[in-house]
């Protein structure tokens, strides 16, 4: 499983976890963590977070592409 937004730590599939689509990526919070987020306004954070992660996972599509080639 993929990792927190907010806290960084990974998210097993036992806990309560939620995965939004949010600014044209995808972000994964633990259920406590996306309160925490809702309650703290912290959208600037997960903002940047969702976009390095989007920019990431384009950048791996883009290369998987070339060497396929």
């Amino acid at each position: 499983m993929d990792e927190c937004v907010m806290c960084r730590r990974k998210v097993q599939p036992a806990e309560n976890w939620l995965k939004c689509h949010l600014w044209g990526g995808f972000a994964i919070f633990h259920w406590r963590c996306f309160g925490e987020y809702l309650r703290a306004e912290s959208e600037q954070q997960v903002e940047s977070v969702v976009w390095k992660a989007s920019s990431n996972a384009l950048a791996q599509q883009h290369e998987a592409k070339e060497g396929a080639v």
